[in-house]
């Protein structure tokens, strides 16, 4: 009992006796003070016990867990109860689940007045509380829940009984805390110096308009939380206001306890606020408002398996007005500082986004009552500093895109306003290049206006999502500046693009067939551009009358429609490059110029365009008519004057190893093209020209060939994809050309190097035979040339083969060729006259029909006084002879027709003249000068026809062969039949026996036919003192023997007539004495009585007397024949030979080679029993 007490007590004792001056009222005091006396002895000292046996024993069986208090008191004339120490158990083991320090409860006497419970006071002091989590659903109170949720044995109520009436005041918590431990999790939560105060609460029927003002602080596992309301519970309206403050809560630990499983997790993410939640109710319609601000600190979301999805520094939301049961939603600030959003879509094309699982659907007859309209206003949005990557694995290939420092804001946006909101966004591209977007948004009237500024974005990372364009951007650069306006308030959304400004710079394109294409600078621009969207067609009919109605089917939508009337482009740079060829291609067109006008969605309307350019800055290029998209055609008049066409020569590449050095192309005439249904026509009318065309041969750089100018007038060309070409030319200028033919050092013509062979393909294996399918015929080509002129041209020819090279120029290659083409138009005349550089002139002349379809020529050709020293370098290499004089003249005449070509080669050549023998193992082994000695006249002129012919469907013809065998023939002709020739040279015939002298079997004496070819030579050598003779004889031993036999027996016998007339005297000529016929007989007898060798005889030994034939073959049989026999017969006919010609001609000019004593090696027709003759 406290002092204040006890004197309270006492005077109010003090006032009872006062007026108990009676003795009924004494004893009546008397009695009271026992009964006070009584109970406050059985208060203080005997309840106390009570209590706290009591309390423990039914803590026990309710919670089923043991109870312990410390110590209980008890003031019954106060109704205070104070208990200390009071301990809940764990249900089983150690460990507790409450303890309460101090707890302190003091009713109100007025209790008995008012007929309801008044607390004055309850006071907790250091609540503890043990929560464990042992399992996913299960607690260690989960049992009393469990007790707590089950539902009541006693019978229901028809009505739910009325909340008892109560007064509630002063009530206190301090000092608590509360301690999580979850085994599951592994994780320990702490909420601890937490105090609640509740200053007055009561349902009293006079006191249920006072507010309700409870405070609640704490702390969350170290963050401070405070809460604070009032409200009025007791009342039909639940007038209350919450205010809540929180800082710093980590937020992944309360996250991993959400009922449901999350679609996103939190890793990391620190959550303060400051809000303040209203709420009231007007009959059955609550309605809650929510105001202040939220912070989310370091916040960072990723998917269920860890990949990254959402982090920023900061997130901060200010609002003073949400009301989501009216759709209200009133922001002031939304900020989020520096996010890095990983945006990634799938393969499948879906975004890997953190979607929640459907949401069942309803089953409710009663439909819903339409939700009220949102009503979202923002007053200022802004994103500072973020980052937004974007992994794309839809395309092939994979694309990957980031947009840094990305800056956005919103402000003054109000769905329901009629007020504009500003917008702007501003970003850099990973890749290179900026973004900015401002604007204004008037969403109820579903308007905006925007300003687009793209500044060098970088086109090579979008390139996957271009693969299905027919060109493949490699690179660029791309500037866009645009001001438009949206309206989206009407069915069809409109668009009017008020100004736009396009820029590419370095766009690399590859087009098909891997053609590269390089612009190097270009620019668009547009103004006042309207596109409207279509409007969406019905798709339902009204419905008449009864029955069911199949479903109509919905009309296709109206295309778009729109119309550009100016489209220009000026000052425009253009570069393709191609990388297809072996050398790339590079073509710039700069200055470019484009004007089309009358754009529409109209394509068959024919648009007016204008384009200028110039290729590589040099030259110019004018197109100027209509274009018409579909079907395709065109009228365009084309004026071009110096358009430089050089970048282009690498696709020569495919047919000649050249490199155009210049080359400028001239036209002005009027193109048209037309798209039939299945052909496609296109001609041209005018005039055009390839000038200051010069060639360079790719090897040496050397320039080869060239031209001032080919220039085709009156030109008329038509072209039909189903009918094939006609072409028309009237007039072909060829001025100022000029050729280089080039033999090098390796004996190779440079121009068969330069032309390119295809690689030969690589042998495959042998597969079945299949017939090949019917070529398809290609249409035909219709060309005919009025006239064809050639205007002072030039040729070269260079043989860097021989030694010194050799060099000839043909010089003021002029004339024409008349009129000819694929038709059956006559041949065309020929007159072209050139000449060689220090000699005579060349003509040629006739006509010609090379596009016929069968070919026709007549044509002759002459060259004169060309002087052959020029030549000395290929006579001293192939002849092993200088020439050290010598003019040619020549005659050709060439004809053609029916394939069959004749040619008449007429060679003159006067006073050919060599220098002394050059020894080279290249010349020729024939004998050169005898052949030229052999075929010069006597006044030393060579005059030879060599005519070949053949005919063109020949696969092996070819006239520089025909001309070569005909040539070699001459030579070997010269070395094998000299005489043939030389006979022709004088005039006569049959002069293939001039090559030996015949002589009788076994006889060396010349018969009268022998010194009448004797002299024939020896004439024609007096004419060619030049030439030189050999002689030698030759022997067959197969007649010769037998003939040395026989001639021996006629020396016999001439021996005989000749000692005869010595005998009878005078004087005599051995070589004018002959034997008679009937003389023969008698002097055979003698030259066989006279023998020295054994002859047959008679018994008394006498000669026998025998036939002529017996005594002629015995004189034959012992001739005296020796090894030398033969040889001294062939030597004796060619003495003989020498002999008689030593008279005619000088015998320094005769010589006698070693004989040849068989008949090998004779290639005429004559007998071996010779003295062959040859000319040196």
């Amino acid at each position: 009992m406290t002092t204040t007490t006890a004197s309270r007590l006492r005077a109010g004792v003090a006032v009872l006796l006062f007026r108990l001056n009676t003795r009924r009222r004494r004893r009546a005091a008397a009695i009271t003070a026992a009964l006070l006396l009584l109970v406050g002895a059985l208060g203080f000292f005997a309840a106390p016990p009570l209590i706290r046996h009591a309390a423990e024993r039914q803590l026990s069986q309710a919670l089923h867990r043991p109870a312990h208090i410390g110590h209980v008191a008890f003031n019954p004339y106060t109704l205070r109860l104070e208990v200390d120490d009071l301990g809940i158990g764990a249900r089983t083991g150690p460990g507790q689940l409450l303890g309460i320090a101090k707890l302190v409860v003091r009713v109100s006497w007025g209790s008995l007045f008012r007929l309801a419970p008044i607390i004055s006071e309850i006071r907790i002091e250091q609540p503890r509380l043990t929560l464990v989590r042992d399992q996913p659903q299960h607690f260690n109170i989960s049992d009393l829940i469990a007790d707590a949720m089950a539902p009541s044995a006693a019978p229901a109520a028809a009505a739910p009984a009325p909340l008892p009436r109560f007064a509630l005041s002063n009530i206190q918590l301090d000092g608590g805390s509360i301690h999580f431990d979850d085994q599951v999790l592994h994780r320990q939560h702490v909420i601890d110096q937490w105090s609640l105060h509740i200053p007055f609460l009561a349902n009293l029927p006079t006191q249920t308009g006072i507010f309700v003002q409870p405070r609640l602080s704490a702390r969350i596992d170290g963050s401070p939380l405070e809460l604070t309301a009032r409200s009025k519970p007791f009342l039909p309206s639940l007038d209350s206001t919450l205010s809540l403050t929180l800082r710093s809560l980590d937020l992944p630990p309360l996250l991993s306890y959400a009922p449901v499983p999350l679609p996103v997790a939190l890793p990391a993410g620190r959550l303060s606020c400051d809000l303040t939640l209203h709420f009231r109710r007007q009959g059955d319609s609550p309605e809650i408002s929510l105001s202040g601000s939220v912070d989310v600190e370091a916040p960072r979301l990723t998917t269920p398996d860890g990949a990254p999805l959402l982090s920023a520094q900061a997130l901060h939301v200010t609002a003073w007005d949400l009301e989501p049961l009216r759709q209200r939603l009133h922001f002031n600030l939304i900020r989020l500082d520096q996010p890095v959003v990983d945006l990634v879509r799938r393969p499948d094309g879906r975004l890997r986004l953190p979607l929640p699982a459907a949401a069942p659907a309803t089953t409710g007859k009663a439909a819903a009552a339409p939700a009220a309209p949102l009503d979202l206003s923002i007053q200022q949005a802004v994103l500072n500093d973020g980052t937004l990557h974007f992994a794309d694995a839809a395309p092939h290939p994979a694309a990957a895109l980031s947009l840094n420092h990305l800056n956005a804001a919103l402000s003054d946006f109000a769905l329901t306003a009629a007020t504009p909101a500003a917008y702007s966004l501003s970003a850099s591209l990973g890749s290179g290049g900026t973004v900015a977007l401002t604007g204004s948004l008037r969403p109820a009237a579903g308007q905006t206006q925007l300003h687009l500024t793209l500044q060098d974005l970088a086109l090579a990372p979008l390139h996957p999502y271009l693969s299905d364009a027919p060109v493949d951007v490699l690179d660029g650069r791309l500037g866009l500046s645009l001001d438009a306006a949206a309206d989206w308030s009407k069915p069809a959304l409109a668009l009017r693009v008020a100004q736009a400004a396009l820029q590419m710079k370095a766009l690399h394109l590859t087009l098909p067939e891997r053609r590269a294409l390089t612009i190097t600078q270009a620019a668009l621009s547009l103004d006042g551009l309207d596109v409207a969207a279509p409007a969406p067609a019905s798709a339902a009919a009204p419905r008449r009358g009864r029955g069911h109605r199949r479903a109509a089917r919905t009309p296709p939508a109206p295309g778009w429609r729109y119309r550009l009337d100016t489209l220009s482009l000026q000052k425009a740079n253009l570069t393709f490059a191609d990388h297809g060829p072996r050398r790339p291609v590079t073509l710039t067109l700069a200055p470019l110029s484009l004007t089309v006008r009358q754009i529409s969605d109209d394509l068959s309307h024919p648009l007016p365009i204008t384009l200028a350019a110039a290729v590589n800055h040099k030259g110019s290029l004018t197109l100027q008519g209509t274009l018409a998209p579909a079907p395709l055609s065109a009228q365009l008049a084309v004026d071009s004057k110096g358009l430089d066409l050089a970048p282009l020569s690498p696709y020569l590449d495919g047919v000649i190893k050249a490199t155009a050095a210049s080359a400028f192309f001239d036209a002005h005439g009027h193109f048209s093209l037309r798209q039939r249904r299945h052909a496609l026509q296109a001609a041209y009318g005018g005039e055009a020209a390839l000038v200051k065309v010069r060639l360079l041969d790719q090897i040496s750089a050397d320039a080869f060939a060239g031209w001032r100018r080919l220039a085709l007038s009156g030109l008329r060309a038509r072209y039909d994809s189903a009918q094939g070409a006609d072409i028309h030319i009237g007039r072909v200028l060829f001025s100022r050309f000029y050729g280089h033919a080039l033999l090098d050092g390796r004996g190779r013509l440079r121009l068969q190097e330069m032309l390119a062979h295809d690689e030969p393909a690589a042998r495959r294996p042998e597969a079945e035979v299949r017939p090949a399918p019917a070529a398809a015929v290609a249409p035909p080509l219709r060309l005919a040339i009025g006239k064809v002129v050639l205007d002072h041209g030039r040729a070269t020819y260079t043989d860097d083969f021989i030694k010194p090279h050799y060099t000839a120029h043909l010089d003021a290659i002029s004339g024409s060729i008349g009129a000819f083409g694929t038709g059956g138009a006559p041949p065309a005349p020929v007159d072209i006259h050139t000449q060689l550089t220090a000699n005579g002139p060349i003509a040629i002349t006739g006509t010609v029909n090379p596009l016929a379809a069968a070919p026709s020529l007549d044509l002759t050709a002459t060259a004169r006084n060309i002087e052959l020293t020029n030549l000395t370098p290929y006579s001293a290499k192939y002849a092993g002879y200088p020439i050290t004089k010598g003019q040619l003249n020549v005659d050709l005449h060439y004809q053609l027709a029916n394939n069959q070509l004749s040619a008449d080669n007429h060679i003159f050549i006067n006073q050919l003249t060599f220098g002394e023998h050059v020894d080279n193992s290249t010349a020729t082994s024939l004998p050169v000068r005898l052949a030229v000695d052999l075929l010069k006249d006597p006044e030393g002129r060579i005059d030879v026809d060599i005519p070949v012919s053949g005919s063109l469907d020949s696969p092996d013809f070819s006239l520089g062969g025909l001309l070569w065998q005909a040539f070699v023939n001459l030579l070997e002709k010269a070395v094998t039949s000299p005489f043939s020739l030389l006979s022709h040279a004088f005039g006569g015939s049959g002069g293939e026996d001039l090559g030996y002298v015949l002589f009788t079997p076994g006889a060396a004496e010349l018969s009268d036919a022998a010194t009448h070819k004797l002299d024939t030579i020896a004439h024609m050598l007096t004419e060619k003192p030049g030439l030189s003779l050999e002689i030698s004889g030759r022997v067959d031993p197969a007649s010769d023997l037998p003939g040395l036999r026989s001639v021996y027996v006629q020396t016999l016998v001439k021996r005989q007539k000749l000692n005869d007339l010595m005998d009878r005297g005078g004087s005599i000529d051995p070589a004018k004495v002959r034997v008679a016929p009937d003389e023969y007989s008698k002097y055979l007898r003698q030259a066989y009585r006279n023998a020295d060798f054994k002859r047959p005889r008679n018994l008394i030994g006498l000669l026998k007397s025998l036939p002529d034939a017996e005594m002629a073959k015995a004189l034959a049989d012992h001739t005296p024949l020796t090894a030398a026999s033969l040889a001294d017969l062939a030597q004796a006919r060619a003495q003989a030979v020498r002999q008689y010609l030593g008279g005619k001609i000088d015998p320094a000019r005769i010589f006698i080679i070693p004989p040849h004593l068989n008949a090998e090696g004779i290639a005429d027709k004559g007998a071996p029993n010779r003295a062959d003759v040859s000319l040196k």
